[in-house]
């Protein structure tokens, strides 16, 4: 199973009405795909950087986001924290002037911390996950205007 398969399974689910597909491959890998609306991931239909997941995505809210507002998402499935670790004080805060490549806070993934840097500069218009929150990949974490 490659991405092009991937890519084309979701866009025959999002244009059908089929709630739901499974596929299996020869080497036993499951993939399962989902025509569902999902409310927490559709601030990312603005995101280029999310990949394929923001073609999935329903077209935003204009009312909940200012138009240049940027999302900083998960690059990566683990545990969001506010700090550079699970007890340390958050690195940034709503309304705190952020540069680009600055971090915004950290996701323990198998024990081990990766730094979450902002692709942009600007003001926290909003952190949108909570520390310690479980997150998947591409989910919104930081909201920049």
């Amino acid at each position: 199973m490659n991405i092009r398969h991937i890519r084309r399974a979701v866009g025959l689910v999002a244009k059908s009405s089929v709630s739901e597909l499974h596929f299996e491959d020869a080497m036993g890998m499951t993939l399962i795909v989902r025509n569902q609306p999902r409310p927490e991931l559709d601030i990312l239909a603005g995101v280029t950087d999310a990949g394929w997941a923001a073609s999935i995505c329903t077209q935003a809210p204009q009312a909940e986001t200012s138009p240049a507002a940027h999302i900083v998402a998960s690059p990566m499935v683990g545990r969001f924290f506010r700090g550079a670790g699970r007890d340390g004080a958050p690195l940034v805060s709503i309304g705190e002037t952020v540069e680009a490549g600055q971090s915004v806070g950290s996701i323990e993934m198998m024990r081990l911390m990766h730094a979450i840097r902002s692709d942009w500069s600007g003001t926290i218009e909003a952190v949108l996950v909570d520390d310690g929150d479980a997150v998947e990949y591409g989910q919104p974490l930081v909201r920049i205007a």
